[in-house]
């Protein structure tokens, strides 16, 4: 009687006991059992990349929604309008990053109680 300890990719061990054909029949199914659903996870991962607030902001830059200068509370509301939910407190720093990386300027409105207001 052969005896195998086994180590599957995960970590998993596993001691066996059996005869020789038997032993590495178990290892062909067993090999053959993990590799498919590994890749195929993995390939679903991949998919599924999310998009980050700073990505939905350069996506309102290319659909030149800042052509004219827009407060806070409007990138806010259109963001919401595709569904797409941040309170301002998130938003405020997601544009300041895009002011600094050059894609959106931002002036203070002196008839708004001087708030920003971001352009292209």
């Amino acid at each position: 009687m052969a005896k195998a300890n086994i180590t599957m990719p995960d970590g998993t061990k596993m001691r066996v006991e059996g005869s020789a054909e038997e032993i590495t029949e178990l290892v062909r199914k067993l090999q053959g059992s993990t590799n498919p659903t590994r890749t195929a996870s993995k390939g679903v991962k991949e998919r599924r990349k999310r998009l980050r607030l700073v990505d939905h902001i350069e996506g309102l830059i290319d659909k030149n929604f800042f052509r004219t200068p827009r407060g806070l509370s409007e990138v806010r509301d259109k963001l919401r309008e595709i569904g797409h939910v941040y309170p301002l407190t998130t938003l405020s720093p997601a544009m300041l990053t895009q002011v600094r990386r050059r894609a959106l300027r931002r002036m203070k409105d002196p008839k708004a109680g001087n708030r920003w207001k971001y352009a292209q």
